[in-house]
């Protein structure tokens, strides 16, 4: 529980992408944009969307 009245969410995010491959930098790079283009988290963490929540009781 958050009681300190601060946020509870993360600041800042770092990513690091260990890769072992025979490709050329540049291939890499481009691979490394297209996933970060395409990534469904990526896209909803640099732009926020809205969230609902709601209590269901029976």
């Amino acid at each position: 529980m958050n009681i300190r009245n601060q946020r509870a969410g993360l600041s800042d995010l770092s990513i690091k992408a260990f890769v072992k491959s025979g490709a050329p930098k540049e291939k890499l790079e481009k691979l490394h944009s297209y996933t970060n283009e395409h990534s469904p988290i990526w896209d909803t963490i640099c732009n926020p969307v809205s969230i609902t929540s709601e209590i269901v009781t029976s």
